[in-house]
């Protein structure tokens, strides 16, 4: 009498239960691994228009909004940026707010920054501003 070779419905069952349990432990890391590398966006997107902010400055002796600068989304478009200048036009503030994916990261979720050099989240808090 011959045997067949081959996989039983058992071990195949088996195989699935692991690759399961492995990709629910996997997923759910590597999506906070790209939230946290998406951070890069907004802390360059912040620091490019605080740079934009003091080369306006100089040429025109007061800071500008996001129209004057026409800053509205960061580089790779992860995150929006808006400057307001909330008591005068001596002072500005840039806020960098996630969109489409990256809104999913609550840790972090907006970066701003002022003409003070003043950011938020604290950098010392959760580690936000680190790359």
């Amino acid at each position: 009498m011959r045997r067949h070779a081959g996989v039983t419905l058992l071990e195949l069952m088996i195989t699935i239960v692991i690759v399961s349990i492995l990709a629910s432990i996997a997923i759910p890391a590597y999506s906070k691994y790209v939230q946290r590398a998406r951070r890069s966006d907004a802390i360059n997107a912040v620091q490019l228009a605080a740079a934009a902010e003091e080369k306006y400055y100089f040429a025109n002796n007061h800071y500008g909004d996001s129209t004057a600068l026409g800053i509205t989304t960061s580089t790779e478009g992860y995150y929006t940026i808006a400057i307001t200048n909330p008591t005068d036009t001596q002072h500005y503030l840039i806020t960098a707010t996630p969109t489409g994916a990256q809104a999913a990261d609550t840790d972090c979720a907006a970066f701003t920054l002022d003409n003070t050099g003043a950011r938020s989240p604290n950098p010392d808090s959760r580690g936000c501003w680190h790359r």
